[in-house]
Formats: C-alpha cells, sequence, structure tokens
C-alpha cells in the first residue's frame, strides 16, 4: 500500500513513494469521479474540473534516481485526450468512473500529472456559447474554475484483478 499522496496545485500533479522498494507496475486504473461535499454545508465539485486527460510518471531510487527531484520522473504512460470523455451538456457520472489501461514499468515511486481538466481539455465547452455578450460561457477563460482539477483514484497493479462469481447460491 503506498502512503497518502503529496500534493501540487502549482505543478497540478501528485506523487507517492513506495516505502518497501521498486514494484513491477502493469495495470493502471484511474477515477475522475467527483464526490459530495467534504464538509457540512461546504462547496461540490463542478463537473467540470474532473480529470480528463492525464500522464504517469514514475521514478526508481533502487536504480539510484533521487525521486524527491522531479527531473528524475520519467514518462511511463500518457492517455488518451478523451480518456474520461464528457459531451454535452456537461460530464455524467457513468464518463467519470474508473477506467484502466495497461502499462509496463517498474518504479518506487509515481507522479500523476493533470493534462487537462474537463473545461480544458473538452472542445464542446470551449469558445463562446450563446449571443450574449454580457456573459462569458468559454469554459476555460469565463470561469473560476477553469484551471481546478478533480481526480478520485490512482491504483496501480501488478496483475490484473480479478473476481470469482459463484453460481450456485443457497436460498
Amino acid at each position: 500500500m503506498l502512503p497518502r499522496p503529496q500534493r501540487s496545485s502549482a505543478k497540478r500533479c501528485s506523487s507517492t513513494s513506495g516505502a518497501t522498494g521498486a514494484h513491477v507496475l502493469n495495470h493502471l486504473h484511474v477515477s475522475a469521479m467527483l464526490s459530495a461535499p467534504l464538509v457540512p454545508g461546504g462547496t461540490t465539485q463542478s463537473r467540470f474540473t474532473a480529470l480528463r486527460q492525464f500522464a504517469l510518471y514514475t521514478c526508481d531510487s533502487t536504480q539510484g534516481s533521487d525521486c524527491s527531484v522531479p527531473a528524475s520522473y520519467t514518462l511511463a504512460f500518457t492517455s488518451p485526450a478523451n480518456a474520461f470523455p464528457g459531451e454535452l451538456p456537461r460530464p455524467l457520472a457513468p464518463e467519470l468512473i474508473i477506467s484502466h489501461w495497461k502499462v509496463q514499468t517498474q518504479a518506487t515511486d509515481i507522479m500523476l500529472k493533470v493534462l487537462n481538466n474537463q473545461c480544458t481539455g473538452g472542445p464542446q465547452y470551449q469558445g463562446e456559447q450563446d449571443n450574449d455578450p454580457s456573459n462569458n460561457t468559454d469554459c476555460t477563460s469565463g470561469s473560476a474554475n477553469g484551471q481546478t482539477v478533480h481526480a478520485a483514484e490512482l491504483q496501480i497493479f501488478k496483475a490484473a484483478a480479478f473476481v470469482t462469481v459463484l453460481s450456485n447460491r443457497s436460498a
């Protein structure tokens, strides 16, 4: 189990370290699902701030790399531009639920870097959306949250997960 990630809003990335040495990583699971307010009465997360595209960087300190330095990380995977597609009029929950990809790498440390949220990566949300000049409807420039990103979960596994379902159930 990897420890809680360290976040950097300025760099739009999150990293975590495996304290038990290098791990072979073959399966990547990421979720852009949003959550309810973290505190009662708190603000909700806009669907346009959900993760849309990302890159996974890795570092292996067992090979002499200093994983406390971002330059030591190498690109291991770049998601498709529509890894979490959003359609008009707004991204929907089924489009943000956990998705998976195959990767092949070995690492002690990983970093998830945001490339786009729904707002910056969804061409259907960019540009003027109506004929009202007094209301800027461009998602990137017209929203205070245009550069905010939310990602719910990052899971990396050595082997594919599977579930066996028993067909004989006693009632």
